[in-house]
């Protein structure tokens, strides 16, 4: 972390302390400029300006783009929908909301902006109550009006937007028609007085210059492009005090490029930097540490509580459904004659099918004591561990002889327990046809996937097979272990008039199922392979709230700071605890935490809220897979 960014950090921290314990009005004011909207794709005025004059062949004396501009003979409203569709429908970048939950944090309280989009407003409302900001408009009320809801101090936040704004399609660009009235103009310069932080803005706009002419404050200056002589001039910035002018160079290490370099003066690194070491100031108070020392004793203390099931009753009951469906099946098809032969899949990688055939065998030995000229033959097939789950997999079996006149016709049904992609059920029917061309061969599946169900309609071995209960999830969890599609799946879940999609993704210790992602919230189902486990890490944005979703989750956790700690086995204080199956658990942002599994694969349903900064919101302290101290999360 830069050394400018932690003193200003901890500058405003003090501030935003000093003026919560007293009530006081002296935060620094926020000027921001068409550089903060640059990486949330919003051109510059002047760039507004190039593009609408190359756009409508508007005549251009020199470069003078904004002259030729508001010499246009166009109405209003043609030129606000030249600028809509360049500044509409654009989304904040990452840095609006770092600066929205500083905001919420009361570091600023008046933000003083020159720029038509709402942008941070959008990123406001996603992280505080939307009473508690006002946005005040010149041209959309009075100057006077304005004046009054800075001096008031009404209400928490104040967004001050000097030229106008898009949605009310109020852009002031003459100088006669932007001139500060005087009530105004005092409002402002009282703002401006304890300081302020301009971020993306050159300071050559005629009402800031205006604002800050004769100004005596500490302020700041953050820009990819240092101050010219004037600027330094106006803001007071001290060639000799490096410390107003923030466009440093930074070394930032990532995954993706170990040697990447941020410049400061960018927006969205200014603010996510600023916003990371005020996030660590924070954890750092006393009153905090004692919060998450109480939070810790509270998990340890409901760990205790915790219970856990093998749901067996459930696959019994599902068991007996799917043998009655094929009893169903044949009795409408075949003059209730069941089929003569059952095949049961022995799939070492997925042992269901050795389940079904214990649970399956007292209904087949009961149909065959009532039925004896009917008795139906139980026989093994077994799949050659070579590749999981593809079509390049093998029957391990050799081909069976049975007692039967070669002449006559029968029917073997092979049986699945549950299917994703119906490939081990297609390889088992394919062999078998192979073996006995002139036999009717048939697949079963207790439970089918969704979207297979589709899928095997046109294909020709699974088209008739029998199935019973269909599921839309990607994984589910039996008795004799989890079941779950392989590689990177993305399902889409229907809701009443639309699609939300879900991605699975792979990390070094499992698979993420990630449910929903924005950026205040996510909502993920992370799947840990046995003995394997996730980084010890904590988080300075977000709090984590976990649910067991299966037995015996180790979880370790840790309320102090740990900030000279360098090796896990340093670490006295870490206490270890057991989660159940049901249990949950908040992990508040600050505490180191790692969830691991024991000889199972475990689940556990993670939701995030905060605002979701994956690349640089983690903070790691030991990774079995070498991501100590880096970035993000892959």
């Amino acid at each position: 972390m830069n050394d400018k960014i932690k003193r200003l950090s901890k500058m405003l921290f003090e501030h935003q302390n000093f003026d919560h314990d007293r009530n006081q009005q002296n935060q620094y004011t926020l000027v921001l400029g068409a550089g903060a909207s640059i990486s949330s794709g919003c051109p510059s005025w002047q760039q507004l300006c190039k593009e609408y004059c190359e756009e409508y062949s508007v005549e251009v004396i020199g470069d003078d783009y904004s002259k030729a501009f508001q010499n246009e003979k166009k109405d209003r409203i043609s030129k606000y929908l030249a600028f809509a569709e360049k500044l509409g429908n654009k989304e904040p970048s990452m840095g609006y909301y770092h600066l929205a939950t500083l905001i919420e944090k009361d570091v600023f309280k008046t933000i003083i902006t020159t720029n038509y989009d709402n942008l941070l407003e959008k990123a406001l409302t996603k992280i505080m109550p939307i009473e508690e900001i006002k946005v005040l408009i010149r041209g959309e009320v009075t100057d006077d009006y304005i004046a009054r809801f800075i001096k008031e101090g009404i209400p928490k936040v104040k967004i001050i937007k000097l030229h106008g704004d898009l949605q009310s399609n109020i852009f002031f660009y003459k100088d006669e028609q932007s001139n500060i009235s005087a009530d105004l103009q005092d409002a402002l310069n009282e703002c401006v007085k304890n300081g302020s932080i301009i971020v993306g803005h050159e300071m050559e706009d005629d009402d800031l210059v205006r604002i800050f002419t004769d100004n005596s404050a500490f302020n700041y200056f953050v820009n990819p492009v240092a101050p010219n002589s004037k600027v330094k001039k106006l803001l007071k910035l001290n060639d000799n005090n490096s410390e107003q002018i923030i466009n440093d160079k930074i070394a930032h290490k990532t995954l993706d490029n170990p040697n990447e370099e941020e410049c400061l003066g960018n927006f969205d690194t200014f603010f996510k930097e600023l916003n990371l070491e005020f996030q660590k100031n924070i954890i750092k108070e006393e009153k905090e540490i004692q919060k998450r020392r109480k939070i810790e004793a509270d998990i340890l203390k409901e760990s205790e509580k915790g219970v856990g099931y093998i749901n067996y009753d459930k696959l019994e009951l599902m068991i007996t459904n799917f043998w009655h469906t094929i009893e169903t099946t044949y009795n409408l098809e075949n003059n209730k004659k069941l089929p003569d032969v059952i095949v049961f899949i022995n799939d070492p990688s997925a042992p269901g099918g050795m389940e079904l055939r214990r649970q399956m065998s007292s209904m087949i030995d009961e149909h065959n004591v009532e039925c004896p000229n009917n008795k139906i033959l139980v026989m093994t097939m077994q799949i050659k561990e070579e590749k999981t789950r593809d079509d390049n997999r093998k029957v391990d079996s050799l081909k069976p002889k049975f007692d039967f006149n070669p002449e006559e016709s029968k029917d073997i049904l092979i049986l699945d327990p549950i299917s994703f992609s119906g490939n081990t059920l297609r390889i088992a029917i394919k062999q078998f046809k192979t073996w006995f061309p002139n036999y009717k061969i048939r697949g079963g599946i207790m439970m089918v996937d969704d979207q297979l169900i589709e899928n095997i309609k046109r294909d020709n071995n699974l088209k008739d097979i029998i199935h019973k209960e269909t599921t839309t999830r990607y994984e589910i969890l039996f008795p004799w272990g989890i079941t779950q599609v392989t590689g990177v799946n993305l399902r889409n879940v229907k809701g009443l008039d639309v699609y939300y999609p879900i991605r699975v993704e792979r990390r070094p210790w499992g698979t993420v199922a990630i449910l929903t992602e924005l950026k205040n919230y996510s909502v993920r189902i992370l799947t840990i392979e046995a003995n394997q486990q996730i980084s010890f890490q904590r988080h300075l944005l977000r709090d984590e709230f976990f649910i067991s979703l299966d037995e015996n989750i180790g979880l370790e956790i840790c309320s102090e700071l740990l900030e000279d700690i360098t090796d896990i086995n340093d670490v006295k204080e870490k206490k270890s605890l057991i989660l159940e199956k049901g249990d949950y658990v908040l992990i508040p942002k600050g505490i180191w935490h790692r969830v691991k599994a024991s000889k199972d694969k475990v689940r556990l349903l993670e939701i995030s809220y905060g605002i979701y900064d994956q690349k640089y919101d983690i903070m790691r302290l030991d990774d079995a897979y070498g991501r100590t101290n880096l970035d993000g999360l892959n």
